[in-house]
């Protein structure tokens, strides 16, 4: 996997995500929103613009930085609203906080019946787990069911 200064940058439209205008996000493998790709998966470094440290609160925003899993399947967007978002910080940052940039893996672990359960990881450059999430949302106008492997 190659590191952010290999990958190009990703601009995310808007009106998918507004604060996306405050993060640098470069995808670390060829799947893509929207992409039509084969697994609800997206890996991208990304870090925040202004270059603030990755602090206790960045794992917070990173978690919620990527576009639903989903989208990697899809290329045509659909609403998916959080319904819930629980972060798990680990002990990366008891010390200090790490600097630039931060690796975020999104994946739709289940989907189905109007419902998607994404979970999100977070690693420094160094490699250190900075937290883990889990995000329930609601899907709507109807997707393809989902059960990753």
């Amino acid at each position: 996997m190659p590191g952010w200064y290999a990958c190009p940058p990703l601009t995310v439209p808007r009106d998918l995500a507004a604060f996306a205008a405050h993060l640098d996000n470069r995808p670390a493998t060829d799947a893509r929103p929207l992409g039509g790709g084969e697994r609800a998966e997206l890996l991208a470094w990304i870090r925040f613009v202004d270059r603030r440290p990755l602090d206790a609160e960045a794992p917070v925003v990173l978690a919620d930085a990527l576009p639903p899993a989903l989208f990697a399947l899809w290329t045509v967007p659909r609403p998916v609203p959080t319904a819930e978002l629980t972060v798990h910080f680990t002990d990366a940052l008891d010390v200090a906080p790490a600097e630039g940039w931060a690796l975020v893996r999104i994946r739709t672990e289940h989907a189905g019946s109007g419902w998607a359960i994404d979970d999100s990881t977070i690693w420094s450059t160094s490699g250190r787990l900075l937290a883990l999430a889990c995000q329930a949302r609601a899907v709507r106008h109807g997707f393809r069911a989902v059960h990753q492997d």
